[in-house]
């Protein structure tokens, strides 16, 4: 083991492990599992949540070969701990690609998957809706793999690091495509609520980035060149004629590029670059899901929570999401609406804002994003209708709690 000091990627937490593990055969990394209390697989540490703090902590990376495309199923076979950059290049080089990506390429995979991350489309799932079979390691050290159609595959995709060490995943793919991204200026949010539907179906991805003001902010659009945009309520916005960062103030040079080129699929759809730091880097992260019907008066209600945030508010993002059929995933079987906020790193006032917004949300059912900050009394059985089933099967896999942390276990109940 390693021994040092570890906090996540915003700088929000410190891990309570001494160190890190780092098996470099299947065989270390099973007897690793076997032999201890309790464990949980470290990742990008994107998280802004001690849903990943084990008392040890195991880096995959070493175990990790190259991702290998099917051509013939049209999947690709790819290690857990890959990043989406890492397997976008190699995708890119074989003429395929993923059905969407999240803002930011430097997540994991098995990260990703595991607590349900999305990107933006009204009719695109998250990014476990593209996994065809996922294997892991048991609490008793043996290698599992779940295929789609397989009874508790719909339980075990957004696992929540509660289930084993994801060790590789098959993913969907499709042949490649472009994008062009391009910036829209002049919304209101008359039309964003009233229009919701058409504005969020106006392109493939669509994000409005806010801060609650008496504006909404900017439209983002993503488009296939390949298909045909369905809506024209942006006719009457203004495309940007400048380069545009989600943080405003913030370099544009860490962003993908927008104008309206058209470019690779993975240059476009993600908001930040693979060789730049995504958003600001030193912050903290809460994002909240409703069911897409109820935006309109999800949006109204944030407008009067909003000036209370705005001194700890770097940006605010609003993005829709299609509904899937997995137990804990936050798009469980509703089409969302993601509300997600990026706040300055301060701890204690980050808490008391998330609980604010929590409130304003209360009436909608949210779901928090499993990897960022939520109200410290939100439990998972208020909108998780197979939260039970879950429980029963991370029983049957892990029924001494191996990977189960503290924060997991207090969410879960």
């Amino acid at each position: 083991m390693s021994s040092l000091s570890i906090a996540n990627w915003g700088g929000n937490h410190t891990y309570r492990a001494r160190g890190v593990e780092r098996p470099t055969t299947l065989g270390a990394l099973q007897r690793l599992v076997a032999s201890s209390p309790q464990l949980s697989g470290l990742g990008t540490r994107h998280a802004f949540t001690a849903i990943g703090d084990g008392e040890v902590l195991v880096d995959l990376a070493l175990l990790a070969s190259p991702p290998v495309v099917d051509h013939d199923r049209g999947v690709v076979d790819v290690g857990g701990p890959t990043t989406y950059a890492d397997l976008a290049r190699v995708l890119a080089s074989a003429g395929r690609a993923l059905h969407n990506l999240a803002s930011l390429p430097h997540i994991s995979v098995a990260g990703a998957i595991a607590t349900g991350t999305h990107g933006s489309g009204s009719g695109l799932g998250n990014l476990a809706t593209a996994v065809e079979t996922i294997e892991m390691i048991t609490a008793s050290g043996e290698l599992v793999v779940f295929h789609r159609g397989d009874d508790d595959f719909d339980g075990a995709i957004v696992h929540l690091g509660a289930l084993g060490l994801v060790t590789r995943v098959t993913l969907r793919t499709e042949a490649t495509y472009d994008v062009a991204q391009t910036v829209y200026d002049g919304l209101d949010w008359g039309t964003l609520t009233g229009s919701f539907d058409d504005l969020f179906g106006a392109a493939t991805s669509v994000s409005v980035f806010t801060r609650w003001a008496d504006r909404p902010g900017e439209l983002w659009c993503k488009q296939r060149v390949d298909h045909e945009r369905e809506s024209t309520v942006i006719d009457r916005l203004t495309p940007a004629t400048d380069s545009r960062h989600p943080i405003p103030g913030a370099d544009v040079a860490a962003c993908t590029t927008q104008g309206g080129v058209e470019g690779p699929w993975w240059d476009r759809l993600p908001h930040f670059r693979a060789d730049a730091v995504p958003s600001a880097g030193a912050e903290i992260q809460s994002e909240f899901l409703v069911d897409r019907s109820d935006s309109g008066a999800a949006i109204d209600a944030l407008r009067e929570v909003g000036p209370s945030l705005e001194p700890l508010l770097l940006v605010s993002e609003i993005r829709t999401v299609a509904a899937d059929q997995f137990w804990m995933s936050p798009c469980f079987e509703r089409d969302s609406t993601a509300f997600h906020f990026t706040f300055r790193p301060d701890v204690a006032a980050v808490a008391s804002a998330v609980e604010r917004v929590g409130e304003a949300l209360a009436p909608f059912a949210p779901r928090p994003h499993w990897g960022k900050v939520m109200p410290a009394r939100w439990r998972a059985a208020v909108s998780y209708a197979k939260l039970g089933e879950f429980v029963e099967l991370r029983r049957r896999l892990d029924p001494d709690g191996r990977f189960m942390t503290p924060w997991l276990d207090e969410r879960l109940g």
